[in-house]
């Protein structure tokens, strides 16, 4: 892993959008959403120690946008992240328990400073007859500063399995063999199933076409076609739309699906460093917990 990002920060963004789903330009919005907290003030805690974060919970969640998960704060890079398998639970001496989460995202950014003027040397005396000679140049490297983001307490493995329909991290490294996302590799089109749609023909058992899969739309799939290879059973719609949508049965072209992504293998109860930092940009998803 290098030790500097290859990209430097080019926008920021907040965390979340305001509640009418706008970005927030004023930082007296946030301030405003996160004296609703219940707790986890930046510095101070509740309990005047030191507290090096911002808390989100449901009291900021009357001002700010927080169902479609948190966001990058601006242009970086991915170098580690943990995903619990399911929450870890802590029991009380009333022998009460609590939930609580050991997942984390960390990013790294490059803040570059605008470039400094350039070094001019004293320009060379010119030989009688001849135009003065240009002042030499030397460009200096522009000052730079290295900083993380850390984000914490993110959703378990175990709810982003139940349900499906939840946004995933593009920075997540596996893949799964059960569930497809119908994306650019799909270009089917029929004007008279479903008009100006593009997607995943669906076809009969006789490879008739009876249907069709808009771009965006995710499948789960069956066993596979008796004799012809490389179409499986539509087992399921996961989330979108189907045309027609009392489509129940039939089969697609398994090739030009993509799969959902899931977490890298080392990623699950364990602190995954990436063997190679995956570019992440100001406002792209980091975690699905709400």
């Amino acid at each position: 892993m290098t030790d500097q990002p290859a990209n430097k920060v080019k926008r920021w963004t907040y965390p979340f959008t305001a509640i009418n789903g706008k970005e927030v330009e004023d930082p007296q919005a946030y301030f405003d959403a996160l004296s609703r907290a219940q707790d986890g003030f930046y510095p101070l805690g509740v309990n005047g120690l030191w507290h090096g974060g911002v808390h989100f919970d449901s009291g900021t969640g009357a001002k700010l946008a927080q169902d479609g998960g948190i966001r990058a704060i601006a242009d970086g890079e991915v170098i580690a992240y943990r995903i619990d398998a399911d929450y870890p639970k802590v029991e009380y001496a009333d022998k009460k328990q609590a939930l609580y989460s050991t997942g984390f995202v960390l990013i790294r950014h490059r803040l570059e400073l605008p470039p400094n003027p350039k070094l001019t040397a004293p320009a060379a005396k010119p030989v009688s007859g001849a135009a003065p000679a240009a002042p030499a140049t030397t460009p200096v490297a522009p000052e730079a500063l290295t900083f993380y983001s850390l984000y914490m307490h993110t959703l378990s493995w175990k709810i982003y399995q139940q349900e499906r329909k939840r946004k995933r991290p593009a920075f997540w490294g596996g893949a799964s063999n059960d569930f497809y996302v119908v994306g650019a590799k799909a270009k089917d089109k029929d004007e008279t199933i479903a008009p100006r749609k593009i997607g995943l023909r669906i076809r009969s058992a006789d490879h008739t076409t009876i249907g069709l899969i808009p771009r965006g739309t995710q499948i789960s799939l069956g066993t596979a076609h008796p004799t012809r290879a490389g179409y499986f059973e539509l087992k399921s719609v996961v989330e979108g739309n189907i045309f027609p949508p009392d489509t129940t049965t039939g089969y697609v072209y398994k090739a030009e699906l993509d799969p959902t992504v899931e977490p890298d293998t080392g990623a699950i109860d364990k602190v995954y460093i990436l063997p190679q930092p995956k570019p992440i940009a100001a406002g792209d998803l980091v975690d699905c917990n709400n």
